[in-house]
């Protein structure tokens, strides 16, 4: 699941694993990871911004 705020986005995912394959797959359509990847509730969740 992600939600978008303009330039930036929210990817959340159950496992540590699914967020560092979401990083990776969005990193070659040039977002990058701004935050460090955080768990909230049981899930995992990290922050992208868009910089082409």
């Amino acid at each position: 699941m992600q939600r978008i705020f303009r330039d930036r986005k929210i990817e959340k995912g159950q496992t540590r694993k699914e967020i560092e394959d979401k990083i990776a797959e969005n990193e070659t359509r040039g977002w990058k990871q701004i935050s460090d990847i955080k768990e909230y509730c049981g899930k995992f969740q990290v922050l992208l911004k868009f910089m082409p």
